[in-house]
């Protein structure tokens, strides 16, 4: 194979196609006649490939972690384990040959999104980073989405021992979502969604009285709420003893 002379004094290859698998020596020539005699290998291995990305979607802002699932993921090599987001390289954690985890990048988008949100492409690499034939290319794809924005809840009270409904008015809500929860605190349970500026939320069986914020995520982590939690007041419930005439 023809190599190439790099800026930093390196020389690069492409490697060409393998009937097997397992390590070959790599030498290098100037003349077709007198080969280095280091013992230099490289390796063939099953090619890596991505399944799915757990949770599928995450605020534009970045910094969710999020989990790659696929196959033949290998680590070790000097360049590390690295997730690719379109044009986006971050690095990633790798944990085993199925399983890495990875840090979203901010989107590098400066309008508002579709309501739907925004697809992005998804893959990773064990090898130089710099190099996009070293990423896997399965045509899997993350989507990002604007932050929502809450502005009200009714009832603005609830009882802290009987489960409920209460209606959640704001912007960003859309129906694709892929785990729709409302936080109390740090208590999730299920939202409904109802229209892009309204969604229903379950309240809990049993949550402390006095003065919460109430948030929504729309990947179900708790990481990824909304910022802008409005108050809600949770009121123990009212009993009656005796009456008075009776």
């Amino acid at each position: 194979m023809e190599a190439e002379l790099l800026p930093d004094g390196k020389i690069g290859c492409y490697s060409p196609m393998a009937e097997l698998l397992g390590k070959v020596v790599v030498q290098i020539t100037a003349n077709l006649q007198d080969y280095s005699t280091s013992m230099s290998y490289f390796e063939y291995t099953e090619s890596m490939s991505v399944l799915a990305v757990v949770p599928t979607m995450a605020p534009r802002q970045g910094g969710s972690t999020i989990t790659v699932m696929g196959l033949n993921f290998i680590n070790g090599s000097e360049y590390g384990f690295h997730c690719r987001f379109h044009n986006t390289v971050v690095e990633a954690k790798y944990i085993n040959s199925t399983h890495a985890k990875c840090i979203t990048p901010p989107l590098k988008y400066a309008e508002k999104l579709p309501s739907s949100g925004f697809l992005v492409s998804v893959s990773v690499s064990n090898s130089d980073p710099r190099d996009d034939q070293g990423f896997t290319s399965d045509d899997l794809y993350f989507q990002y989405y604007d932050q929502v924005v809450l502005a009200s809840v009714t009832p603005k009270a609830i009882s802290s021992e009987e489960s409920s409904t209460v209606t959640v008015k704001g912007n960003g809500f859309f129906a694709t979502v892929e785990a729709l929860k409302c936080c109390y605190g740090d208590i999730m349970v299920p939202g409904e969604f109802i229209s892009p500026t309204n969604i229903v939320c379950h309240t809990p069986d049993s949550l402390p009285s006095g003065l919460l914020f109430l948030d929504v995520t729309l990947n179900g982590l708790l990481q990824d709420r909304s910022k802008s939690g409005i108050q809600l007041s949770v009121y123990d419930t009212p009993s009656i003893n005796f009456i008075s005439p009776s």
